[in-house]
């Protein structure tokens, strides 16, 4: 399938906030219940024994993501220190944020302000990570995010599970559609989130229309190699492919 580098709506600067928030903390429902990522918990430590950086800093962070168990993966192996994450977003949600990091108190912080990939603050510095996130980037910004992390001589790992798959897209479908569903059960619990999903259901829209157009960004193998090249990162050692196991 082709790569369409097509808009999401959540993206957008005009989208409501209680919008934006209501599709993040869907998302982050999911993984409390899916683990999608506890898998990457293995590569994670591997690469975190051999650069042993101060911090984790998680890019594009939404809801929290996978941080709601994959800090335990990290905490209960042999992981060489309890590393700190800090959340980060360009759009961030501070409640999800905060109930996280309350719920996790001295080993998950967050970034209250505005964290664009390509210029990461000099007082975040650490091992990057970003799930489910860089297909949101075209060509042009994933070039210069990769470019910022050399340039800051930090590393980085990028985790997506969607791909460009006609069975990708029917499961997507499938998971968008059960959002009112899950809706009442979503914490933390927002007013706001029960009104733009039955009042103007905006958010089971945008759960769906957003979760189709990511399976058709997602970069392929052979992209993210050209990507790497265009990047220019001398002095990187580069990991990328597809894990199909259980």
């Amino acid at each position: 399938m082709k790569r369409w580098h097509l808009a999401e709506i959540i993206d957008q600067k005009w989208c409501p906030t209680a919008v934006r928030e209501g599709v993040q903390d869907y998302l982050k429902f999911l993984e409390q219940r899916l683990q999608i990522y506890r898998r990457c918990g293995d590569r994670l430590r591997r690469v975190l024994r051999q650069v042993r950086p101060a911090a984790i800093i998680d890019l594009c962070s939404g809801g929290g993501g996978p941080w709601t168990y994959l800090w335990q993966e990290l905490e209960n192996k042999d992981c060489p220190q309890q590393i700190p994450i800090r959340l980060t977003d360009l759009y961030p949600n501070i409640q999800a944020f905060e109930q996280l990091a309350g719920d996790v108190k001295e080993r998950i912080w967050y970034c209250d302000q505005p964290v664009d990939v390509t210029r990461v603050p000099e007082n975040l510095r650490g091992f990057r990570t970003l799930f489910t996130a860089f297909h949101h980037f075209d060509r042009s910004t994933a070039c210069r995010m990769l470019q910022d992390a050399a340039a800051s001589g930090d590393g980085i790992a990028i985790f997506e599970f969607n791909q460009r798959h006609i069975l990708s897209l029917f499961g997507t479908a499938a998971i968008a559609l059960m959002q009112p569903l899950a809706a009442p059960f979503i914490r933390p619990f927002r007013w706001s989130r029960l009104f733009w999903t039955y009042v103007i259901p905006a958010i089971p829209f945008a759960c769906l229309f957003d979760g189709l157009v990511s399976c058709m960004r997602v970069y392929s193998p052979g992209e993210l190699d050209g990507l790497i090249k265009e990047a220019d990162a001398s002095g990187y050692r580069w990991e990328r492919g597809v894990d199909y196991g259980p």
